[in-house]
């Protein structure tokens, strides 16, 4: 997995960063801390905001941050393919 952090060096603009703040800022969803989430359950969580309609989705976000383009459309992909990944896992699961 791409670490969030790996533009920061290149452009000193962080994809990590600005999704956290897209959250936060809109208080789109709970943030970590002692309710047990991690920042990375929140990042995960980003594309459901964005589908909410709480924060700005892919395609604003590739427009507003075009330096981070690539980065963010391989972020979406990513979650996208652990949610499918996550649920397929679930169908396996014995019936309880």
């Amino acid at each position: 997995m791409t670490d969030p952090h790996d533009s920061c060096e290149r452009s000193g603009l962080c994809l990590r960063d600005v999704l956290l703040d897209h959250l936060q800022a809109e208080g789109a969803l709970p943030w970590p801390g002692a309710d047990g989430l991690t920042v990375e359950e929140v990042l995960a969580s980003y594309p459901v905001a964005a589908g909410l309609g709480r924060v700005p989705d892919q395609e604003e976000l590739c427009l507003r941050y075009p330096e981070l383009g690539a980065e963010i459309r391989s972020f979406f992909a990513r979650v996208r393919a652990n949610r499918s990944r996550a649920a397929a896992d679930s169908e396996l699961l014995p019936d309880r």
